[in-house]
């Protein structure tokens, strides 16, 4: 238990890093396609999965990409999407997706995502960012090594005061 077993440890970054590595990369994604999909998903609570997706949506509605945000692929499902035909990107981001361990895990997550976006009339067949956040407090629970892209070690994060749990 605890920290990630990461494949690639070079794809480890902090916060601040791992945010500008996520930008660099749906940049680079957006040159050769018209959707870019991102999916967060985290370690437990309170460990910075609205605050990236946040950040990193405000960030790029600053280049012009347009933006849309949902917490899990099913809420797309329900959404009316809102994007403008002259943005320089579309980029989808889901701020809470269940952490994915395995190639058939991501394989059944990009089935359904392909699914849930065809009832949108769109032709999404996979996400193509996936970043993983945690904080060395909130541990993981599985032994298995995660499958993403990019894994943030959020040591700045801290536990919401505002929402009550009992642990």
């Amino acid at each position: 238990m605890g920290e990630p077993k990461i494949e690639n440890p070079e794809n480890e970054y902090s916060f601040e890093d791992g945010l500008e590595r996520a930008l660099t990369e749906v940049s680079d994604l957006l040159k050769r396609q018209e959707y870019v999909v991102v999916a967060i998903t985290g370690s437990s609570h309170d460990v910075g999965k609205s605050t990236l997706q946040a950040e990193l949506g405000n960030r790029l509605l600053q280049t012009g990409v347009d933006v849309e945000g949902y917490s899990e692929i099913e809420n797309l499902g329900y959404a009316s999407l809102h994007f403008s035909d002259a943005a320089a990107g579309k980029v989808i981001i889901f701020g809470a997706e269940p952490t994915v361990y395995s190639e058939k895990g991501k394989q059944n997550q990009d089935k359904h995502l392909a699914g849930v976006a065809g009832q949108q009339g769109l032709t999404i067949p996979k996400i193509d960012l996936r970043i993983l956040i945690y904080r060395p407090d909130h541990p993981f629970t599985g032994e298995e090594k995660v499958c993403a892209d990019i894994i943030i070690r959020n040591d700045r994060a801290i536990d919401d005061p505002r929402k009550m749990r009992e642990e």
